[in-house]
């Protein structure tokens, strides 16, 4: 049957109504207002009983297990992740904190003690208690060497731990929380708090100290974004986030909210979030380089806030 000129046009109509419904649910989607997930997503399946004040957590891809960290009683909870129940509580030091996987071996920090535990994923016990400096606040990995970087609260020095034994200390004046890992040029990157606040930064291949970078004020986390090779620094009391190229140099400060803290890459979107931790909110920060026209465009390393 001939739909005629009327018939026509209301089909065009349909078609545009049809494609700006789609645009403007994608839209809704993009900004966090409409969420579409499975209804079984939404729910805890199970709370796990561990020991006291649990701060930080990681998993053995050999064994499948998870490894928490509890601060006050000092100890490691085993979860089988097969039947999530808690297969065996390991006694470590003073204070555990952050965790690494690598090689079968679960290296955990205790600020208390001025050591590292590493865990045997065989056995689950205590192979090795190393020395390290005062108050060990995080460490990081680096799969280039197999080492294992530790930063030292107090003493700012920087141990480096090759498998069950210390190879180097590296001397730095830094007050730091956080370590960060490039990968592309293997660098590590210390965040230090004040006197000045900047990035540290140690040439993996030598362990040495090469570089202070200026950053904002109390730099707080870092994250590296591999699809920039860029890496993200949080200022915890300037309220921005510093983004550093791969070689090493600031090229970009973006406003976040108040009091960023923790940073994600999700490699799916290619965003960077940042947690802001006074105003309640989070910011997602585009991470793509544009190469054309528009290098570097604003509008995709603008921040959108999520509530």
């Amino acid at each position: 049957m001939e739909l005629g000129e009327y018939g026509n046009i209301m089909k065009e109509q349909h078609k545009y109504f049809c494609l700006s419904v789609i645009i403007l649910l994608s839209s809704f989607i993009f900004l966090g207002v409409l969420e579409l997930k499975p209804a079984w997503t939404q729910s805890v399946i199970k709370t796990i009983p561990v020991g006291d004040f649990p701060v930080a957590l990681e998993y053995n891809p050999i064994n499948k297990y998870v490894y928490v960290s509890n601060s006050d009683s000092d100890d490691v909870s085993v979860i089988n992740s097969a039947n999530n129940t808690v297969i065996k509580t390991i006694p470590v030091g003073d204070g555990p904190g952050n965790l690494v996987y690598f090689n079968n071996k679960v290296y955990v920090i205790n600020s208390g003690s001025d050591t590292v535990s590493v865990i045997d994923g065989g056995t689950n016990k205590v192979i090795k208690t190393i020395d390290v400096g005062d108050a060990p606040v995080d460490l990081e990995f680096n799969p280039s060497n197999g080492y294992i970087y530790v930063a030292g609260y107090s003493s700012g020095d920087i141990t480096v731990i090759s498998g069950s034994v210390v190879v180097t200390t590296i001397a730095s004046d830094a007050v730091s929380f956080k370590l960060g890992y490039n990968p592309v040029n293997e660098n590590i990157y210390v965040a230090n708090y004040f006197n000045p606040a900047n990035i540290k930064l140690i040439n993996s291949a030598t362990n040495t100290l090469i570089k202070n970078i200026d950053v904002g004020d109390f730099p707080w986390d870092i994250e590296h974004s591999p699809s920039s090779n860029r890496v993200y620094v949080s200022n915890l009391l300037s309220d921005d986030v510093s983004l550093i190229s791969g070689s090493n140099t600031v090229v970009k400060t973006l406003t976040v909210g108040d009091g960023p803290r923790d940073l994600m890459y999700n490699p799916s979107n290619k965003r960077m979030y940042v947690i802001n931790s006074i105003s309640d909110d989070v910011s997602v920060i585009g991470t793509t380089i544009i190469v054309g026209p528009a290098p570097n465009s604003p509008s995709d390393l603008m921040p959108i806030v999520v509530h």
